[in-house]
């Protein structure tokens, strides 16, 4: 590529940046997909720009990266993916930075202001995409610049500019009509909490540049100095033990997930103390932890991994009380999938019969996998399934599903020259004759179905 060439491209990338800058076109939601796509096309060129010209290249990146607040302002970003782009793009600046050869001092003064003025979050992971740019000399000045931002002439500052801020958005207040006031000690308070709350953020990520756990549970509590259990949040208590086992300090991490509360929902501290007790060659009580979340779960995949940790004997003794344990459950459609997903296929049948009336009707996507499995060795569990989707989709009544319902219509009429005994249940005769009946009044649209 000749320079002439290199001027050409350049100009080209400046004049679309300047054009998402300029523009005040607004991209609802169905376009803004079409609008991700263009936006990578300008990250890409600028990626590729950066593998022979990357000081040209992270001029350009930064140009791009700061358009997103133009961008956002004017767009409906619903998925994420708009944004998505963006904070992809910021990844790759600290990258070009490195082969652009930034100076530590430049890097330092861009990603602090990056990160202070960071009003989409967009740049939460600019220290960490500039690490290598940073360095240890670099992370440290970084640090000192965030500790500086409380100082009294800091704050002074800019308290005085929220106040001149907030006084002239003059809210109301809805009760007494009147216009709020804000005193400078509010505008004081606001200050100092959203500036802490934006160096403890920094710190963190400096910290985890660092792979420095210690100085990461510090970041959490700042400013305290000093800290107990109860000054962290859940959330806080699981990235600290993650941090903790990922530098093998397998005791700490219990220590941690014990002062957390229990909530079923969240696997990862289960999965956290799980690595733990194997870190520490717990291995009976990992495996207890194990048994208690599929007793909790009925995951086929927990189940595999209780399998894979058991000894021959064992595995034959839990998969019959697993089994019981799936029979005896409520949630016929987790113990569907289960059966599904294990290839236990005469169990499955046994549910299916037992507890298909119990089956909710937004089980399809474990319903049909199951009457598939079914359909050879055990035709009258499978129909009782097919017949579950046939009328679900005939009691919605709506018609873009019917081709399903036919095609699932003709496979029960296939089934039924398999099956010998219906047991309880009806037969397809039966079965088809009450369903035109219940249907008979549909619109000929829906009449196609019967």
């Amino acid at each position: 590529m000749t320079n002439e060439d290199v001027k050409d491209e350049v100009s080209a990338i400046k004049k679309e940046i300047s054009s998402l800058k300029r523009s005040s076109r607004f991209i609802d939601y169905y376009k803004a997909r079409d609008f991700f796509r263009y936006l990578y096309g300008i990250r890409d060129s600028i990626v590729d720009l950066s593998k022979k010209h990357p000081k040209e290249a992270f001029i350009l990146m930064k140009k791009f990266v700061e358009s997103h607040e133009s961008v956002m302002d004017r767009c409906d970003d619903s998925d994420g993916i708009i944004s998505e782009s963006y904070v992809d793009a910021c990844d790759e600046f600290g990258e070009i930075g490195k082969l652009a050869d930034v100076s530590i001092d430049e890097a330092v003064d861009l990603v602090f202001e990056m990160f202070t003025e960071n009003s989409y979050g967009m740049y939460d992971h600019v220290i960490r995409s500039f690490k290598d740019v940073l360095k240890n000399d670099g992370l440290e000045l970084l640090k000192s610049r965030f500790l500086s931002r409380l100082s009294e002439s800091e704050i002074e500052a800019q308290t005085a500019e929220k106040k001149k801020y907030l006084d002239s958005q003059r809210m109301m207040d809805f009760k007494t009509r009147k216009v709020i006031t804000f005193s400078l000690e509010d505008c004081k308070e606001k200050v100092i909490k959203d500036i802490s709350r934006n160096i403890e953020n920094g710190l963190r990520e400096i910290a985890d540049c660092r792979s420095d756990v210690d100085a990461y549970i510090q970041a959490c509590v700042f400013p305290k100095t000093s800290y107990n259990y109860d000054d962290f949040r859940d959330s806080d208590k699981k990235r600290i033990a993650s941090r903790l086992l990922n530098q093998k300090r397998a005791s700490e991490v219990l220590e941690w997930l014990n002062e957390m509360e229990e909530d079923s929902w969240d696997s990862e501290p289960i999965k956290l103390r799980i690595a733990a007790l194997e870190l520490l060659n717990r291995t009976e009580e990992a495996q207890q932890e194990r048994i208690s979340w599929f007793n909790l779960t009925l995951s086929h995949s927990i189940f595999r991994e209780i399998m894979e940790h058991a000894t021959p004997q064992f595995r034959e003794e839990f998969q019959k009380e697993a089994i019981k344990t799936i029979f005896n459950s409520d949630r016929v459609s987790t113990a569907l999938d289960f059966f599904v997903q294990r290839k236990f296929i005469d169990e499955c049948s046994i549910l299916v019969q037992s507890k298909v009336d119990s089956l909710s009707e937004e089980s399809y996507y474990s319903v049909r996998p199951a009457a598939k499995m079914l359909r050879d060795k055990h035709p009258l569990s499978a129909t009782l399934l097919y017949r579950k989707m046939i009328d679900c989709i005939a009691g919605k009544g709506e018609s873009k599903y019917y081709d399903y319902a036919v095609k699932d219509l003709l496979t029960c009429e296939e089934l039924s020259k398999k099956i010998d005994d219906y047991k309880c249940f009806k037969s397809h005769g039966e079965y088809f004759a009450d369903f035109q009946e219940k249907h008979k009044r549909k619109s000929e649209t829906e009449e196609d179905i019967v």
